[in-house]
């Protein structure tokens, strides 16, 4: 029964992340028309062969192309037949339009398929089809995982590449949902709610994270509606917000022990509260930063949509998890940051990927990360000075005591 839950979990993870791949092709693009877009943009230095055809792509010498609304946009050497590039699919037209944070970007997408990607939307056309020939995808080409091998990543029309992120997406995905499932769900005393909600979390992780990865911005359309339904589910759903965590806050910021009781009293004020100073806490840390980096560095350290996005998941997680997501995300990023840029050279990383990163470890092992850092590496380290070495001993003596 067991292996049977745990397949079906699976296969509907992996359906759902052909579905997730629609949506991240799709809704960046709708967006741009939504917005409206402006004439096309000569003058701009582009190079064809790093440039996606059919995807928005912002590019100037590896960073984005982003400017203040009204300003002129960038000029640099070359024709307007330069500018629009030329690629074996046809002339890529460069569009401008209005980003999440009031700045101005250029997409690029071929003349071909302008008019068709004006009429899309997340459920139109309701077939997938390839970006490259435009021709639809038919059910035995689009199975989940298994079409990727099939057709060798390539589409079976036009030959053309399919990224490899649509395999990604499907293989993350249902990965994932079976970790949340069995954590939350498939244990003794599990609650499938508390499994849904967390899901549902890291299915907006995983669409915010390649959306980020392809076009360098955290959507509204998510984090916006999140940070709405992080504290309205916190009310609905016991267990999202432990009482004890917002108790303990309260004993650190030395509050009045009547505040303790009175939330002790209402627990669905209290995971209210929780949410909302999760909430809070993520996104006035992300501010505080984007504000110190643009005195320090005179630009920007971290854009708005970090900062709605850290709020977005410090709804979910609370005043503790999103802490932790932070100092993970910033640990992994400074690490995978630092081996991008000796090896590619590139400057810029979008942080959003590692946020994510740092709230899926806190969603399926907050509890032992929590531990290690509290409990087992201050004991390791005084050990360490002490005794100048941490034996085997060390590490078989505190199994015992490893969070559940």
């Amino acid at each position: 029964m067991s292996a049977f839950v745990d397949i079906s979990i699976f296969l509907f993870g992996a359906v759902l992340g052909s579905f997730l791949n629609a949506v991240i092709y799709r809704l960046p693009l709708t967006r741009v028309f939504r917005k409206g877009v402006a004439e096309p943009v000569v003058g701009l230095r582009i190079d064809p062969e790093e440039a996606d055809e059919s995807e928005a792509h912002w590019r100037n010498e590896g960073e984005p192309i982003e400017r203040e609304k009204g300003e002129e946009p960038a000029k640099s050497e070359g024709t307007a037949e330069a500018a629009a590039g030329e690629t074996a699919g046809g002339p890529l037209i460069c569009l401008e339009t209005e980003l999440d944070d009031g700045k101005m970007g250029v997409v690029r997408i071929p003349e071909s398929e302008v008019d068709r990607v004006e009429k899309l939307s997340v459920f139109f056309p309701r077939r997938s089809f390839c970006p490259e020939c435009g021709k639809e995808i038919a059910w035995y080409d689009n199975v989940p995982l298994l079409s990727y091998f099939i057709l060798l990543g390539k589409c079976r029309h036009c030959r053309a590449p399919i990224p490899l992120r649509y395999f990604l997406v499907e293989l993350v995905t249902p990965f994932l949902l079976l970790l949340v499932a069995k954590k939350y769900a498939l244990v003794e005393g599990g609650s499938i709610p508390v499994a849904v909600v967390f899901g549902l979390l890291t299915v907006c992780l995983v669409v915010s994270s390649f959306i980020d990865l392809k076009w360098r911005i955290l959507p509204d359309w998510i984090t916006l509606p999140g940070m709405v339904l992080g504290p309205v589910l916190a009310v609905a759903i016991p267990g999202l917000h432990g009482v004890e965590e917002l108790v303990r806050l309260l004993e650190i910021l030395r509050i009045p022990p009547s505040a303790a009781d009175w939330l002790v009293a209402h627990p669905a004020m209290s995971r209210l509260a929780g949410s909302l100073v999760g909430m809070g806490l993520g996104a006035g840390i992300i501010f505080g930063i984007r504000v110190i980096g643009a005195v320090i560095f005179r630009k920007e350290a971290m854009g708005w949509g970090d900062v709605k996005y850290l709020a977005m998941i410090g709804a979910f997680l609370g005043w503790k998890g999103v802490l932790l997501t932070l100092l993970l995300g910033s640990a992994s990023g400074a690490i995978i940051g630092i081996g991008i840029k000796m090896t590619s050279g590139s400057s810029y990383i979008p942080f959003g990927p590692f946020l994510s990163l740092g709230a899926l470890l806190v969603i399926l092992w907050g509890d032992f990360i929590t531990w290690v850092l509290t409990e087992w590496y201050p004991l390791a380290l005084r050990r360490l000075l002490v005794e100048g070495s941490v034996g085997l001993d060390f590490f078989l003596g505190i199994l015992p005591n490893l969070p559940g």
